[in-house]
């Protein structure tokens, strides 16, 4: 009986190191959406900053090139992207404002190297969310399976306490879940 008073308790603190670890898995993963998530708007604003800043160059600049080459779907269609394409469009802007606006214009040699450097901190923030994800469902698959030899366990502990007593004795060790108040 010892040894399964044993095999109880570590599965015990099994089930308890695993809980633990789901949970920084579960904090880690909040963290590396909203890294993700700020450099997504890091991006939107950049981008929103060069269209204004084209759009302002005179009256009717949004009227005609660059502005239209640059935009020809609209700034939405950069910044409301779907996540899978996200990295395309944003290599497209930049593709575009390249063609578009000579070497020397401002916005060329201001934003387009700031949304090239964003592009690439959003995909590491987007693989570090993989990886995160990843990193979650192991350690809720580690946790269930934990829980499932617990729950084995504690049914053979059971069974073992009714063999060598009596039910009503083996149910002494075990705590009767309690039925919820009502409410009148």
């Amino acid at each position: 009986m010892s040894e399964q008073a044993g095999s109880i308790q570590q599965a015990t603190q099994t089930v308890l190191q695993t809980g633990r670890a789901l949970e920084d898995a579960e904090f880690a993963l909040v963290d590396a959406f909203a890294a993700r998530d700020a450099t997504d708007d890091l991006l939107d604003t950049q981008t929103q900053l060069g269209r204004q800043q084209l759009a302002s160059r005179g009256l009717g600049a949004d009227k005609r090139t660059p502005y239209t080459a640059i935009f020809p779907d609209g700034i939405k269609w950069y910044i409301a992207a779907p996540l899978e394409e996200q990295v395309a469009r944003y290599q497209i802007f930049i593709n575009r404002c390249s063609t578009q606006l000579p070497e020397d214009d401002t916005l060329r040699l201001n934003v387009v190297p700031q949304i090239a450097t964003l592009l690439g901190e959003w995909q590491a923030a987007s693989s570090s969310l993989m990886t995160r994800q990843a990193s979650t469902t192991g350690a809720r698959d580690e946790l269930e399976a934990g829980i499932s030899v617990w729950q084995k366990l504690m049914h053979d502990s059971y069974n073992t306490l009714c063999i060598q007593l009596s039910k009503a004795q083996a149910e002494q060790f075990f705590l009767r879940e309690k039925a919820p108040k009502k409410v009148a």
